[in-house]
């Protein structure tokens, strides 16, 4: 099929918002395509039975995609951008035998080489119960790892078979690992190309069931074909989860919730790991002043100062006879200090609400720009007066998909004095349109954030820059 270098009728128009500057891409129905994945600025793939490339917003090429795999049929697993090039991953099945192979495509949506086998599964269950294939970019996007974890019988744990590889696509690791009696409880690639898995053991019942208080907790890392432990010390606490943030090169922070002995939620604890020297190099403790349940970390990040920034976000989901509805409420930005405490705190009420959808117009996302926090979300217009000022009412009107009064909400934070201002954003001649997110991807290299908006017919895509 030949190129094609035409600009589509209507295409984008422009839109200043202060700092933000948005290009949109003309709404498309969403059986055209089924995933976008960003490459860089205006470039793009749209990825359905045919694979479309995008170019400074403008269409430049266009194939159909096929596998060259023999067996039996194999389909699209998912994608993403890879040093300038784009890579498919393709899943097979076979009886209980899983196989995902990543297919490299160049600009002109041409396959290059063959598949490429990441790995044969054997799974147990012929309906997949138990296996969980993923993967992820290290930050500076120059690593990739694939993961494909197992259940195993002796109390609920989980082993995992992993791959690394570099820009370049040279497998760098490759291997398997099953814990003793520890549990896997996240993992990550590091921008050197270190494989970082955190390892937790919790107390076990009479039945021999783990329980959710942690008794241990170690980071294990894996390059160059060695292996090498941390343990996390902690100190007679009683946590009840970790999770693991890279917000800069070779440093990790581990995130830890820990509560009382009469399992109330106590406390915070924020470790920062030198990954290179393989040791803890600052710990604090952060016991917040806040009014909320069933909170989640959504970021951890480091000012200029080397602070940590944190957004919190107060989220559950609830089954009725009508399926699951998911809430997010209340969001809290907060600056630790170096005593645990927080210098400052942000308070962000909201409410997103939806019903079988896997609560894909929830939560917020933003970046950071010049001590400056920016955060995006769906609202109600209600919350706001005709200015787009935010009303700050005592009841916060509900955001949801099936109203018709949508608003696109922006939060500016002080990283410096923590003051915020929340006002509305008209970004969009289409006030049906809702945004999705989960599916904001930023680019700090070069100040952009690619947005994905959507109604009940149409999906829009946009570029905003910062």
């Amino acid at each position: 099929m030949k190129t094609l270098k035409l600009i589509l009728g209507c295409l984008f128009f422009v839109n200043t918002l202060n700092a933000q500057t948005v290009e949109w891409l003309t709404p498309k129905n969403k059986s055209d395509f089924s995933t976008v994945i960003w490459d860089e600025g205006g470039d793009f793939y749209i990825i359905s039975s045919q694979l479309i490339r995008f170019e400074n917003k403008v269409k430049v090429a266009e194939q159909k995609i096929t596998f060259n795999i023999p067996g039996n049929a194999a389909w699209i697993f998912d994608g993403f951008s890879f040093n300038g090039k784009l890579v498919i991953i393709i899943k097979q099945k076979e009886k209980t035998i899983e196989r995902f192979f990543y297919q490299v495509y160049d600009k002109s949506c041409n396959p290059v080489g063959d598949p490429v086998l990441i790995g044969e599964y054997k799974n147990k269950y012929t309906d997949q119960v138990g296996s969980i294939f993923s993967f992820k970019l290290s930050s500076d996007k120059m690593f990739a790892l694939f993961e494909y974890f197992q259940l195993v019988e002796n109390g609920g744990n989980n082993q995992v078979s992993y791959k690394v590889i570099d820009s370049n696509f040279a497998v760098k690791l490759e291997g398997e690992y099953k814990p003793s009696s520890q549990m896997i409880n996240n993992t990550l690639v590091a921008d050197d190309g270190t494989y970082i898995m955190g390892l937790a053991e919790y107390e076990r019942n009479e039945r021999g069931e783990p329980t959710k208080v942690l008794v241990s907790y170690q980071l294990k890392l894996f390059q160059g074909g060695e292996e090498s432990e941390l343990d996390i010390d902690f100190n007679g606490r009683r946590y009840s989860s970790f999770k693991s943030f890279i917000p800069a090169s070779n440093q990790l922070v581990l995130f830890g919730a820990f509560k009382n002995e009469g399992d109330i939620m106590n406390s915070y604890s924020f470790s920062i790991i030198d990954i290179v020297k393989k040791k803890e190099i600052k710990h604090m403790q952060f016991k917040p002043d806040l009014i909320t349940k069933n909170e989640t970390i959504r970021e951890i990040n480091m000012d200029a100062n080397g602070d940590l920034i944190v957004l919190m976000e107060e989220y559950y989901g609830k089954s009725s006879d009508n399926g699951v509805s998911y809430h997010y409420k209340k969001a809290f930005v907060f600056k630790m200090k170096e005593d645990g405490g927080a210098e400052w705190i942000v308070e962000i009420p909201k409410h997103q609400w939806s019903l079988n959808d896997s609560g894909i117009g929830g939560s917020l996302r933003g970046y950071f720009l010049n001590d400056t926090y920016y955060l995006f979300f769906n609202d109600h217009q209600k919350n706001y007066g005709e200015t787009g000022d935010f009303l700050k009412p005592k009841e916060i009107e509900i955001f949801t998909d099936r109203i018709a009064k949508r608003g696109f909400a922006k939060v500016e934070i002080d990283l410096k004095s923590g003051e915020s201002k929340r006002n509305l954003m008209q970004i969009s001649d289409d006030s049906s349109l809702w945004s999705i997110p989960i599916y904001f991807t930023r680019n700090y290299e070069r100040s952009e954030m690619f947005i994905y908006f959507m109604n009940n017919k149409n999906v829009r895509y946009g570029l905003m820059k910062f």
